[in-house]
């Protein structure tokens, strides 16, 4: 097969996916990896081994019914991860994604607010695959995390909570219990701020937050019309960003839609991956 005959191919494949998965997911998973038809082989390079074993165990069958339709004969699909990668240092292929539970468990351990979930416990399917996915890629991956800040928006009670939660969890026994890590809501946010003010103790709550390796934000619609509040915040993230530390926060609207929210949080808030739970 010539080189152009297989990028047209792949190209076609590639078209039938995207119908098939919509655009949405097509881009999502497929969009940074490369696909290369060869004769009764279809072979599917990832940029990371989360990635891989994804596509593995969720888009096998789709691939090869695209493929089989492109190829007008059976097809044996292969995914594995691409290393040829510029100053890939391969440290992103290190955790492996476990398949979907077919339950949630009961909660069992204890972050800084309540009794926390699992993101092994989540119960995934098509309205929440997005966030569960780029929940695990922030609290497992190594080295840069594209998807930091994380921003979450969905309805009360469709999991955002526990994707929160989960993901400190998974980042503690990940890298280590000894990386400070804090989970609370907007109001413990405020409400800790305002107390500091109050009593003279902001240079501590400033360094408190600051030196976190993760900040997890629950609800943070709450800090809606409070200014200097929202301000305290933006300089928190900031810090956070510049220390390379990973953050993901929680609402109850897409962040253009939270009331009397400044610019600049919105920007943040848009910096990273915004998902939305449907």
């Amino acid at each position: 097969m010539t080189s152009s005959t297989a990028a047209t191919t792949a190209e076609s494949i590639n078209d039938l996916l995207s119908q098939r998965l919509g655009q949405r997911r097509h881009d999502m998973w497929f969009g940074q990896a490369t696909i290369q038809l060869q004769r009764d082989s279809l072979e599917v390079e990832a940029g990371s081994q989360f990635a891989a074993d994804w596509i593995n165990a969720h888009f096998e069958h789709d691939l090869r019914v695209v493929a089989e339709h492109v190829a007008g004969s059976p097809v044996k699909v292969s995914v594995k991860v691409r290393h040829d990668r510029p100053g890939d240092s391969g440290s992103s292929t290190e955790q492996a994604i476990a398949p979907p539970p077919s339950r949630r468990a009961a909660p069992r351990k204890r972050v800084s607010a309540g009794q926390a979930h699992r993101l092994s416990d989540f119960i995934v399917g098509p309205s929440n695959e997005l966030a569960w996915s780029a929940s695990n890629r922030l609290a497992g991956e190594s080295g840069t995390c594209p998807v930091s800040p994380l921003f979450i928006h969905a309805g009360c009670g469709l999991g955002k909570t526990h994707l929160l939660q989960g993901i400190c969890q998974k980042y503690g026994e990940r890298f280590g219990r000894h990386d400070p890590i804090r989970y609370l809501t907007g109001e413990q946010f405020t409400n800790e701020y305002i107390a500091s003010v109050r009593e003279s103790r902001i240079d501590e709550f400033r360094r408190s937050m600051r030196r976190l390796t993760l900040l997890a934000i629950d609800d943070i619609h709450f800090l809606g019309d409070k200014v200097k509040t929202q301000t305290e915040f933006l300089h928190t993230l900031d810090a956070l960003h510049l220390a390379g530390a990973r953050i993901v926060l929680a609402s109850d609207a897409h962040p253009h839609k939270i009331r009397n929210f400044s610019k600049g949080l919105v920007s943040r808030f848009l910096s990273g991956m915004v998902v939305e739970i449907e």
